[in-house]
């Protein structure tokens, strides 16, 4: 998949936000795998979510 989204964009302390740089054209499926790291150097913690996103276009413009 061509990259098509901006990495991540962090909108607090405790969000991020996906920003989509160009449209997709359908109909078509993309999986879109993100990983959340999160570190605290004061109490020496790190831990990591992992997400799959599935967006479906279809054929059809809104």
């Amino acid at each position: 998949m061509k990259q098509c989204a901006n990495p991540g964009r962090r909108s607090s302390n405790l969000s991020a936000m996906l920003v989509m740089t160009k449209p997709l054209s359908g109909p078509r499926e993309h999986v879109v795998d993100l990983e959340m790291v999160t570190h605290n150097n004061v109490i020496n913690y790190r831990s990591s979510s992992l997400l799959r996103l599935t967006i479906i276009i279809g054929p059809y413009a809104f």
